[in-house]
């Protein structure tokens, strides 16, 4: 697999982390299941979009969110509010 970045919103870098992703996901109330399945979406995703090899972070938020909208509304609501 390509090495992928994520730009925070600081401006740091830090590498790729999927099991970040999931993590959020599970905390915002999505079974461990969805949260592997919207994040291998979302991981697809920002190896074909990212601008050479950084995705910016409040990009892959947004794009948890549209994939979520249509798995499960429910958790959508609880992602958008979930914070570290």
């Amino acid at each position: 697999m390509a090495v992928l970045q994520v730009q925070k919103k600081e401006g740091g870098i830090e590498d790729w982390n999927l099991d970040k992703v999931i993590t959020s996901m599970t905390k915002a109330g999505l079974s461990l299941d969805e949260a592997k399945h919207v994040a291998s979406l979302v991981e697809s995703w920002a190896l074909r979009s990212n601008q050479n090899g950084i995705v910016i972070s409040s990009q892959i938020k947004d794009k948890v969110i549209q994939f979520l909208r249509v798995i499960d509304p429910v958790a959508t609501a609880g992602f958008e509010s979930y914070t570290k």
